[in-house]
């Protein structure tokens, strides 16, 4: 069977399989014949960091997306949430629902004129769920990198996402709403990674120090 993405092999600076859902989002089969059929044309530019955020579902990453891309060359979205529900197949108390947490996880802002609500984009450098997500996946990648697969997938691994749904977590991401200064999150962040080390050491009898980042 031909591989699909061997279409793709020698376009310079570009993985194969960007190169081939860049093409499909404008409508372009692999021998750049036109799809006729497709009308959604245009792709997401969505952060891994986003994407893979701890502590936001799958629900609300996908509004977020939609908001985002809604966009386009404005500074604001003003895309309604029943035009949200019917592009996502969401029920609209759904959205609103996820926008209302969204705003409380300080991903949008959210302002209202004339019955007409408008989106802002808030900090993401700044995010106390991005902060504590990426801390929390270079733990992880920290262990990994000096353990054994097995060991850490049976038990380490599993440790940092219990801690992850606990409320000793969710009091770090309050930390952060309070002071978002670069002081206050590097003190954060060394607290969180001894907290970890000592709970791996507790729990797993596995003493290992994450570096520095």
């Amino acid at each position: 069977m031909l591989n699909l993405l061997s279409y793709y092999e020698g376009v310079q600076d570009k993985f194969p399989i960007s190169s081939y859902l860049i093409d499909f989002s404008m409508g372009l089969d692999v021998d750049s014949t036109e799809i006729e059929w497709l009308f959604n044309k245009g792709y997401s530019t969505i952060p891994h960091a986003i994407r893979r955020c701890k502590r936001v579902s799958p629900a609300e990453k996908i509004i977020l997306e939609e908001i985002y891309m809604s966009m386009g060359f404005g500074l604001e979205s003003t895309i309604t949430r029943k035009a949200l529900a019917n592009l996502l197949d969401m029920g609209v108390d759904t959205v609103r629902a996820n926008i209302r947490k969204l705003q409380e996880k300080k991903f949008l802002a959210v302002g209202e004129f004339n019955e007409r609500y408008y989106y802002f984009v808030k900090s993401l450098s700044l995010n106390p769920y991005i902060i504590m997500s990426e801390l929390t996946h270079y733990a992880k990648r920290s262990y990994l990198a000096k353990l054994p697969k097995s060991i850490c997938d049976a038990g380490v691994q599993l440790r940092i996402e219990k801690l992850v749904k606990s409320e000793k977590y969710q009091e770090y991401i309050n930390h952060i709403l309070e002071d978002s200064s670069y002081r206050k999150i590097m003190l954060i962040k060394n607290d969180y990674f001894r907290f970890i080390e000592e709970l791996i050491k507790t729990e797993n009898k596995i003493d290992i120090t994450i570096p520095e980042i």
